[in-house]
């Protein structure tokens, strides 16, 4: 792809290694579309949590898929401030 790699960082609850019980993963990629559809592979119990370029696409990405699905579910995500402690 030959651009710079980003770090992308996710959370998910799949690990216990925070106090909250979730785990942060972080990848460097240099195609952000690849790495947001990674983190989906996790299914929901993943949360793309940085950075906000990466966040803003899976949210445009989970509107697009529920818009398709008939529902409309982006809008009610949290806030990546909530996420991002």
């Amino acid at each position: 792809h030959g651009a710079d790699p980003i770090d992308v960082t996710i959370r998910t609850q799949r690990t216990v290694e925070r106090p909250d019980g979730s785990v942060d993963i972080s990848l460097a990629s240099s195609d952000l579309s690849e790495a947001v559809r990674w983190a989906f592979s996790f299914g929901p119990e993943a949360v793309v949590i940085a950075p906000a370029q990466a966040v803003s696409l899976a949210r445009q990405t989970i509107d697009r898929l529920a818009r398709a699905y008939g529902g409309d579910i982006a809008s009610s995500l949290p806030d990546l401030e909530l996420l991002s402690g």
